[in-house]
């Protein structure tokens, strides 16, 4: 097991050559079908970039009211979404995210408000470590699917952009996908995903496991905390492991509630390369 994990840079004593760099171009196969802005992305990011596909999922309400019904987030969806822009507008304000006060945001009219709603966002990052990409680029697909692939619900968790004076995972945050949508405000064009949020649960990772731990987060009313975000500030995908205890995994624990079913979870650095170096 050490050597395997020494060959894929997890441990000391692993490969340090450089590697050379790969003549691809990446907008041949599926990477033409990605776009930002409604351009195709044709040059490698020095971090991460973040794009939905060109279409967008049909059947889904076409107006805001409609799809915060849809979603059964009536009450929450268009405050989210006013909230999102105050951040948008203000970027510099002391109070951000669900904290802003409603008063001070933009009024949209969610009667008169086109969305659009996507299953996935591709996401292709920097990992210096992955010998397949050129510069160390690879890609990850985010899902956030009622049925993907007919095994049920999907809704991955991401890492998103938080304090960057903080290095490792206390410079970022963690959530859920619970939906991606675009909409127009102002003649500009909002690529977003709507989260549930989980929070640290330690201030240092476990020194058994070596793994930092989140919780899901929840007001005071013990309603889970959400909100809208850019997709811009996603990072990349991350994986949670539930956190058992002494206790066996339930046998008829399906993967679309495992993300409801435990108090705490796991944030796996050892997913793959790209988290492993992010999380130390």
């Amino acid at each position: 097991m050490q050597i395997h994990l020494r060959k894929l840079g997890y441990l000391p004593g692993g490969p340090t050559e450089e590697r050379p760099e790969l003549n691809v171009d990446l907008r041949d196969g599926d990477d033409a079908e990605i776009v930002k802005g409604g351009l195709v992305v044709e040059t490698v990011p020095s971090t991460a970039d973040v794009c939905f596909s060109l279409q967008a999922v049909p059947n889904y309400p076409p107006l805001l009211h409609e799809l915060a019904r849809h979603f059964e987030l009536s009450n929450t969806l268009v405050p989210a979404v006013q909230r999102f822009l105050y951040n948008q507008l203000n970027p510099d304000a002391e109070i951000m995210g669900m904290a802003t006060d409603l008063d001070l945001c933009p009024m949209i009219d969610p009667f008169d408000t086109r969305v659009s709603v996507y299953h996935s966002a591709a996401c292709l990052i920097q990992a210096p470590s992955n010998p397949s990409g050129p510069n160390g680029m690879c890609r990850e697909y985010i899902r956030a699917s009622p049925n993907w692939r007919n095994t049920g619900p999907r809704h991955d968790c991401v890492l998103i952009d938080g304090d960057p004076e903080n290095s490792g995972f206390l410079g970022f945050n963690v959530g859920q996908v619970h939906f991606f949508f675009r909409f127009q405000w102002n003649d500009k064009m909002y690529d977003c995903a709507f989260l549930q949020w989980f929070e640290k649960a330690q201030t240092t990772a476990c020194p058994n496991m070596g793994l930092w731990m989140v919780q899901p987060q929840v007001n005071l009313r013990k309603e889970r905390v959400c909100s809208v975000v850019h997709i811009d500030t996603i990072y990349s995908a991350v994986h949670l492991i539930g956190s058992t205890g002494a206790g066996p995994t339930p046998s008829q624990l399906r993967g679309d509630i495992t993300l409801r079913a435990y108090r705490t979870y796991y944030v796996n650095k050892y997913a793959n390369s790209t988290l492993f170096e992010l999380l130390k």
